[in-house]
């Protein structure tokens, strides 16, 4: 389990994390998905799953999702399907979350359960 406390979110930049996975099929398409949900009174702007060649910086693939579409009272899957490029053997998988433009800082999203598949 993985918070984002978005009080803490002095700036404007966006908070995430991330993972480089290695021993992946080159060409094969792959889903990443994490479980989200929000404190009530959270009101950050949205939370982007995102995959990337291995090592990061080249996106492949991205899913923004809004606030209103994660669940307060349950946990809401958040997902995205990229391709391994030909010549990799891996992928970087990110969860990233982006602070409200404006209003008090409150509430938290939480994550958990993330999961990589080859479909």
């Amino acid at each position: 389990l993985i918070g984002y406390h978005h009080w803490e979110v002095k700036g404007s930049d966006s908070s995430g994390i991330f993972q480089d996975v290695k021993g992946l099929e080159p060409g094969a398409e792959y889903e990443f998905s994490v479980y989200a949900t929000k404190d009530k009174n959270t009101n950050a702007e949205k939370v982007e799953v995102r995959i990337e060649k291995l090592g990061g910086f080249v996106t492949i693939a991205s899913q923004t999702y809004a606030l209103d579409d994660i669940d307060k009272a349950k946990w809401t899957r958040l997902s995205v399907v990229g391709r391994v490029p030909e010549e990799e053997e891996g992928l970087r998988v990110l969860v990233i979350a982006y602070p409200a433009a404006s209003g008090p800082r409150d509430g938290a999203i939480k994550f958990d359960d993330a999961d990589l598949v080859k479909k």
